[in-house]
């Protein structure tokens, strides 16, 4: 079942071995050989053991970072949510890119639980998102309305030519162009390119998306401000 749910087997042994036995060190993240080097009878606790989904939720979570940090195992693990992206998400398995589902879950993080939930953490990273949601005004209303379409005319201008500075100094130069805050950029940008308030550093997420989709993105945002 708990396999079947999305846990990683090394989850299950890590979190088994901690429900009755405590380790000499504070130590709670175990690989299976360092459970085979530490392991001993003589932790054993004699009392009950308390159950908690979410003690076993954190140490997926843990270990699922690991092991796409490994190369022997985030090869199958990226397969695995590429087909659950695919399912999730209505589209073709073979238009999901393995190098965009590599990429979302790194950005995903700590946040990502089971490959499998994916596709709900970043849906953005596999297509334009909706910019007519609750989750989209959440972010937009946090910019002064007389700023939307100055700080979308002064991205669309800045990204006419190749950006040759970091995203961060980007960021300052659109934001001293059209004389706001380098926050509402910054919102703005996550509110173009995700449709959410909340998500990966905006540095980040400009790395990971390509230059075309992130001009369209902006065009986009500019239309549906425009339209209403």
């Amino acid at each position: 079942r708990y396999i079947d749910d999305g846990y990683l087997p090394e989850s299950l042994v890590n979190y088994t071995a901690l429900l009755g036995w405590h380790p000499e060190t504070p130590q709670e993240l175990f690989t299976l050989r360092q459970l085979e080097q530490s392991f001993s009878l003589a932790g054993l606790s004699r009392s009950k053991s308390v159950v908690s989904r979410e003690r076993l939720d954190w140490l997926n979570r843990q270990h699922l970072r690991a092991a796409l940090a490994d190369p022997d195992k985030s090869a199958g693990l990226i397969q695995q949510a590429r087909a659950e992206v695919a399912a999730a998400s209505g589209l073709e398995t073979a238009s999901v890119r393995p190098e965009t589902v590599a990429t979302a879950l790194r950005l995903a993080g700590d946040r990502l639980t089971f490959t499998k939930d994916l596709y709900n953490a970043v849906p953005f990273m596999f297509g334009d998102p909706a910019l007519d949601t609750t989750a989209a005004e959440q972010a937009l209303i946090l910019v002064p309305h007389e700023f939307h379409i100055p700080i979308l005319n002064a991205l669309e201008h800045a990204l006419a030519s190749e950006v040759s500075e970091s995203w961060i100094g980007f960021a300052k130069s659109v934001a001293a162009a059209a004389q706001v805050p380098t926050k509402h950029v910054m919102m703005m940008l996550r509110f173009a390119l995700t449709g959410e308030r909340f998500g990966p550093k905006i540095p980040e997420l400009l790395d990971a998306l390509p230059v075309d989709s992130i001009k369209r993105r902006i065009r986009s945002a500019k239309a549906e401000i425009e339209s209403r």
